[in-house]
């Protein structure tokens, strides 16, 4: 199992909140430890602190996911996209816009996922969310039934992890354009061109 062990001191950031684990921070890393891989994350005494996204390739070094031990898979992401659409009056259907997952705000560092009426953009920054990149696509199409999912792939952050810029269809196809409504205002939204 890839664990990581804090250097004395290091854990009162995460302990207060704070879901980022900078590469200065870490004493020892055991284990494989690829990019995206998900890490046990220890203080300096061995006692358990959560289960964090690991790249060693970037000053973020890790992202936590749980403060729990649990498995990180397809139910752990729906149970996640759940959650956050439950929050602030995020909707699943209609034809409004709305952000649906925030990121690490939704405990799910590295994906934002917006919704246009029927069809989903999504954005993946890091390694990790990257390794869970099919579990997302499935748990975004078992909670919110989108016509299409379209990937906007091409933030810069993505080559801080490594990772090649990417956009298109994700899952379905068809028009990158879409209606919207806010209020009485209807809105012409093009996901592809942003």
């Amino acid at each position: 199992m890839l664990t990581i062990t804090l250097a004395p001191g290091k854990e009162s950031r995460l302990n207060a909140g704070h879901p980022w684990i900078y590469r200065s921070e870490i004493a020892r890393t055991e284990g494989e430890a690829t990019p995206g891989a998900i890490a046990v994350v220890c203080d300096h005494r061995g006692r358990f602190l959560g289960q964090a996204m690991l790249n060693l390739t970037s000053q973020i070094a890790a992202r936590l996911l749980s403060r729990v031990e649990e498995p990180i898979d397809g139910a752990f992401v729906e149970r996640r996209l759940r959650e956050a659409l439950a929050r602030d009056g995020r909707s699943a259907t209609g034809p409004g816009a709305c952000r649906v997952v925030f990121g690490e705000g939704d405990s799910l560092p590295g994906l934002i996922v917006d919704r246009y009426g029927d069809l989903l953009v999504i954005q993946i920054l890091t390694g990790g969310m990257e390794r869970l990149r099919e579990m997302i696509l499935g748990a975004l199409q078992r909670v919110l039934g989108p016509r299409a999912i379209y990937e906007r792939s091409d933030a810069s952050a993505r080559k801080l992890e490594g990772l090649e810029l990417r956009t298109g269809f994700a899952w379905g196809t068809g028009e990158t354009g879409v209606w919207i409504r806010e209020g009485d205002l209807a809105f012409f939204a093009e996901v592809a061109a942003g």
